[in-house]
Order: C-alpha cells, then structure tokens, then sequence
C-alpha cells in the first residue's frame, strides 16, 4: 500500500521497506556483513553471472542500502537508483557510466565548486573534455553538442547563484541530439522541491549529505535512473549498453535489462570496479533524516524567504540572491517549477566586500561558519575563499562567486532567532563600513560625506542592448574603501540600496557583451538626482565624458546603461583575396599612380603634334612652374625643368637646354 501512495510524506517513511520477516521488525535493520550465503553453487553462478537479482558482496549490495535506494527512486519518480559514498562518487559515478575516454559532456558553468573542479581537472585526466556553457539558455547547450557528447548537466537549483534552468527547454534540446540529461538536484531535497524527472531529466544525481540526511552527521551519494531514455535507439552513440560485455561473457546491458540497464551497469561494472560504496550504517542514519524530510524542507523554505525579505532591507547589504524573492532574475522560472518552496539556501552581499563579510561570518554565535549547507543548523560560508577558492577568478565569476558573497544555509531554527544573530553581528562591522565610506568620500574629493543613504538603479534599455544576458551579470559600484555589487534583476535592472553620497566608478560585468565603464555622483538624499557620465579607467577622475541619461520617471534616481557591443574574444583574421586589395583605397591610389608613371611617356611620344604643342604651351604658362621658378628661370632648376619633355621621353640634356630657352623667353 505505501508503495502504491505518490503522496511524498508517505512515501519518505515507507517506500522500498517492509516489516523483517524474521524479526517483525518495524524499523529497517543494519545489515553489516560483508558477503552473503549461496543457497547452492548454482545459485551463486546465477547471481555472479547477472541471471538473477540477489544479493553478492557489500561493496555492490547490501540489504540496508537497497530499502534507501528504492526510497530515493520512488521520491524522484524513477525506476531504481545506487547509493554510493559521497555526492562526489554519485556524480563521477553517473558521467564514467555514459562517457568514456575522447568523450564529451556539456555543462552549465553554474555549478558547486567540487563539481566544476572534478569535470575541469579530474574527468580531464581520464580523456573526457568538459564543455562549459556560459549560463543555461537552451540554445547555447545546443550549439556545444557535437557527435562526441554523452550527457548534458545542470543544476536543477544552481550553487551559489540559485539559477533554476530551464529544464523542459533543455531536456528537448538534449534529446534531440540523442544525448541523455543529468541533473543534480540535491537543492531540490530529495525532490520535494522539485522532481527533474518529472520535466524531462533522465539521470538524476544527489550529494545526500545535505536535506536527505538533513543533520550533518552522515556523507552519502545517489544516483537515480528515469528508465526513459532509449539507449537502443542511440547505440551509435552508447555502445556500452548496446554491444556485448566483455566482462559478462557477451551480456548486451540494454537487450537484457531494458529501462534499467544505465543503473544496473553503473552498478556492476563502476561501482564494481571504483568501490565507492555506501556503507550500511550511513545508509540508516539517511533513512532516518528521509522520515522528516518534507517537514524540515518546508520550514528551511519559509525562513529562507523571510530571510531574505529582511536582509533586503538592511542597510548594510547590498544585495540578496533568493528564488523566492520577486528582485531574482528566475523568480519566475522558479514559480514554474519550484512549487513546494525556493529552497534553502540564499546568498547577499555585504558592503566593504570580503573584508567586512569575514567580520559578519566571524562574529556569528548561533550560525556556523562551515563548508556544508542542507543541515537542520543554519550555515554560513564565504565561498570565494573556501568552496570556489581551487578557481581562477574568472572561473569564479563565471560560477556565479563574487567576493562579496555569502553563503547562509538556513536552518530550522525559529526564525526570530537567526534574524537576532545577523542582527548582533552585523554591528560588529558598521564601524568599519562606515570608516571605509568615509574615506573614500575624501580621497575622491566629492560630495559632503555627511548625509543620509540614498538608492541607485542601473536601468538596461531593451534597445541596443542585447535581450537576456547571462545570470552571472552583475553590476558594482566601487569607491575607495566602499563596494557594492548588485545582480542582475528580472526587471533588467541592478538595484543599489543604502549607498552612502559620492563619486563612484560604475562597471557592468557581463561575460557576453561589454559595457563602458561610468562615473555616477551620487547625492546626498533621495531629492538629489544622481549625475553619471562615460569614463574609463586611467583618465583623470575630473575630465568627465559625455553625459549619461538619467532614466525617466525614476525621480532622478536612476541612470541608462547600455552595451558597446559584443564581446568578440576571437575574430577570425580576413583572408588575402583581389577583393580585399580593391576594398583597399590605399592600395588602389598606389596602383593609379604607378600606372600613370609608367603609362604617360608613352602617351606623350604617342600625342598628336598640335595636342602635344598646346600641352608644352600650357606647361610652360603654368603658374607652378612660375612659383618653383621662384621669378629666376635662368638659375633655378626646378624652373628649367621641362616636365613635359621629361614625360615624353627627352635627354637630360635636351630637357635643360629647352629649360634654358623656355627661362630666357620668359
């Protein structure tokens, strides 16, 4: 009966279990053995030879690990899965079942550091290339796909940006290149938040440390198999299911176990061979944090959300990063998909950047500072220093990191108690804010620093600037001393609160298009219109360009940004051709004039005679010969110097004398 229910409270306490049948136990045992009784050495030849489902050696199976595993696929809607050891092992385990040395995979540059690090660095090592899309529009996972392409990965919830891709969008795309979909959906929580399945997803990869065990007390992985993709069809491409085993005696994967055979050889030949096994007494321990995980996902939700509202109004952040919050630019992708909640976790930005948010993560007493998020306990990291810190900058950036980021993990508590703790512990550092503000008001030479905090929004005209910029672009405003960074909103806008009056250098990062750099005057309340125009960087701060527009019906609040253009990081050099010598003026003038060079003493010699005689007559009134005559033909030689003889093809010689004569005429 429980496993017939699709209700997931029912599901995460009774799904893949029955009562012992030995014991009557209601509670599922830990089975810690390591190996298992044959009934007889037929039975044994059966199992080891794949001709009967049973239970062999631990390192593939185990009885306790077999009730999570079926738990997790009826919770994700699939048709079976594999525990393994880690979120790490799950993953490597998913991509090394599909891809192979000279493969592919396709992946979004939105990822969680330790998986952008294993696809860059370790799957590199093995021969698979890792091609990273720049954000997640469907047509740019598209264009990355080629022959050698055997998944496409996304995050269902991106870490730490909470980018929520597209995933119907994406998953057409997949499958019309004959390429299965991967997604990691422990943000999803054990898919209470969201079932990737459901919308198209075939693969389905969890870091079951974080919500399905939910206490940080246990390291665990999964791996979860939709049974929908045909891998029958695209044999070309996945041989591996489809042409005889080796190592089964000519077992055909796909022949012989149908919507299940991804996961049965992930199983028996990956985890086979890699032993990234999970151990029985984890598997308990998330069994057990399964059976309250709809509880504890709906609370980390609500006080994500409530959260966010109020570090949206306090003056010493400048930016929030939540699903849920209406300023996120997949605000409404998320109300398509995330119907239960927006997750748990969010990130903001402290003003003072790294420096100022070390102080607030450091002056924390109920929250922890520690790299792991999905705990009933809330959490907090600077990933740009920890999680993200193997990364270049550029690769950080890319991922969503900025330095002024911070990570918070909400926990369970009440509400009003992780408010009061950010609350004490952001007055550790508005001394410091306010310092750094301060100096760089005076450094700058600017306006009274003495005033109250005004707002700023960067407006982004549809017209000329491109529609849908990548999610990782975002805006900061910089001083000496102060920093703020804002993200890119779903109004097309970056919102800067609480900014102290001043001078600022106003730059938009964005990886796809480039955007002049600007100086914005910021004035001391919101009466006073902000000022802004074109700089760039290295120019004196007073020799300001042109003006920049301030947006209409923002109360003079707001200023217009707008692209320069593409950012072209490889232009292909023209190649040589007749039609690029002819689009060249330069070149053209230089041909004219060696043909009239080389042509002209034969048109001279060849003129008719009383033609010839009235150009000689008109060569020798010309008032330029005059002027290089200088009025004394008889001594000058460039008044004696008879061009039209020298044309015409006459002796050094004659052309003197006939200079002479033309000078004593004169």
């Amino acid at each position: 009966m429980a496993d017939q229910s699709t209700n997931f409270e029912t599901l995460q306490l009774h799904a893949g279990a029955t009562p012992d049948p030995t014991t009557n136990s209601r509670a599922v045992p830990i089975y810690a053995t390591t190996s298992y009784t044959f009934n007889d050495s037929a039975h044994g030849a059966r199992l080891f030879g794949l001709k009967e489902f049973g239970n062999i050696y631990s390192r593939i199976m185990n009885p306790t690990v077999d009730v999570f595993e079926k738990r997790i696929a009826a919770l994700e809607g699939g048709v079976a899965a594999l525990a393994a050891s880690s979120g790490q092992a799950a993953q490597f385990i998913a991509i090394s079942a599909l891809a192979h040395a000279g493969d592919n995979i396709v992946s979004t540059s939105n990822l969680y550091g330790g998986t952008y690090n294993q696809f860059k660095v370790f799957f590199a090592r093995l021969g698979i290339d890792t091609k990273f899309v720049d954000g997640d529009k469907p047509e740019d996972i598209a264009a990355a796909i080629d022959d050698k392409t055997k998944a496409v990965y996304v995050e269902s919830i991106g870490n730490p940006k909470y980018n929520i891709p597209d995933l119907e969008a994406i998953a057409n795309v997949a499958h019309e290149k004959g390429v299965p979909l991967v997604v990691d959906n422990t943000f999803g929580a054990g898919g209470y938040f969201i079932r990737p399945i459901e919308h198209g997803a075939d693969i389905v990869v969890h870091s079951a440390t974080k919500w399905i065990g939910g206490h940080g007390t246990t390291i665990g992985g999964v791996v979860v198999d939709s049974g929908k993709f045909d891998w029958g069809k695209h044999a070309a491409r996945f041989p591996q299911f489809n042409d005889p085993s080796p190592g089964y005696h000519g077992l055909k994967f796909y022949e012989t176990f149908g919507p299940i055979a991804f996961i049965i050889r992930a199983r028996v030949e990956i985890l086979r061979d890699l032993g990234a096994t999970l151990n029985p007494f984890a598997a308990q321990q998330l069994l057990l944090g399964l059976e309250t995980l709809s509880l504890r996902a709906e609370r980390h939700a609500q006080n994500a959300l409530d959260l966010a509202k109020w570090l949206e109004n306090h003056p010493q952040v400048s930016w929030v990063s939540y699903p849920g919050l209406e300023s996120h630019p997949y605000h409404e992708t998320a109300k398509k998909y995330l119907k239960r909640g927006s997750g748990g976790v969010l990130s903001f930005g402290i003003k003072g950047g790294g420096e100022a948010g070390s102080k607030v993560v450091d002056g924390f007493k109920l929250i922890s500072n520690l790299a792991n998020v999905g705990d009933a306990k809330t959490l907090a990291i600077h990933p740009w220093t920890t999680t993200h810190e193997q990364l270049s900058d550029e690769e950080k950036i890319s991922s969503g990191v900025t330095e002024d980021l911070i990570r918070i993990s909400v926990g369970i508590e009440h509400i009003d108690d992780i408010i009061a703790d950010f609350d004490q512990s952001s007055e550790t550092m508005r001394p410091a804010v306010r310092a750094n503000a301060l100096l760089g008001l005076l450094a700058l030479l600017v306006l009274p620093a003495v005033a109250s905090a005004a707002s700023l929004t960067l407006y982004l005209p549809s017209k000329p600037n491109p529609f849908g910029l990548p999610p990782n672009t975002h805006a900061t405003l910089s001083a000496l001393g102060s920093h703020f960074s804002a993200p890119l909103s779903a109004s097309n806008t970056f919102v800067f609160q609480n900014v102290t009056p001043g001078s600022y250098l106003v730059d938009v990062h964005c990886t796809t298009d480039a955007f002049s750099p600007l100086r914005v005057d910021i004035g001391p309340d919101e009466k006073a219109p902000v000022q802004a125009w074109e700089t760039y960087r290295g120019n004196d701060w007073g020799n300001k360009g042109e003006a920049v527009p301030v947006k209409e019906g923002s109360a003079g609040r707001g200023i217009e940004v707008r692209a320069m253009g593409p950012r072209n990081y490889f232009v292909e050099r023209p190649k040589f051709s007749v039609l690029t010598i002819l689009k060249n003026p330069m070149i053209l003038m230089g041909m004219v004039s060696m043909g009239l060079f080389i042509g002209m003493p034969y048109l001279m010699e060849n003129m008719d005679p009383e033609l010839r005689a009235e150009f000689e007559e008109h060569q020798r009134k010309s008032p330029v010969n005059a002027v290089m005559g200088g009025g004394q033909a008889a001594e000058s030689p460039l008044g004696n110097f008879d061009m039209a003889a020298y044309l015409a093809g006459s002796s050094k010689k004659d052309s003197g004398n006939a200079g002479k004569g033309q000078g004593a005429k004169r």
